[in-house]
């Protein structure tokens, strides 16, 4: 079981929105899905992209996974759950870009 805050931290900064919860609306820009493949594709910021000083999202170790395009990284998700983990010390660009979908959605 898991218990969320009443107010997401990322960063040590509140990002001024709920521990937890969904989006009012649904825009294409908060879905993870690459546009016309299944959903274990992906299409994520090209630094989630890792490198050898920087973990893999949980689960995604597999380089084969992950392949860039442009701006952005695809990766082919493995199979299991849907809480990956990702870690913010090694992606501190991970809170601006959640706070920033949060901020606009």
């Amino acid at each position: 079981m898991y218990q969320a805050s009443d107010s997401l931290t990322l960063g040590g900064m509140e990002v001024g929105a709920s521990g937890a919860g969904v989006f009012r609306i649904y825009r294409d820009n908060l879905r993870l899905t690459a546009p016309g493949k299944s959903r274990g594709r992906w299409s994520l910021p090209r630094w989630f992209l890792p490198t050898e000083n920087r973990r893999p999202l949980g689960y995604h170790a597999d380089p084969d996974r992950w392949s860039a395009d442009g701006d952005q990284v695809l990766l082919r998700t493995v199979g299991r759950g849907q809480e990956f983990v990702l870690d913010m010390k090694e992606y501190p660009e991970a809170a601006e870009w959640v706070r920033e979908l949060h901020t606009k959605h």
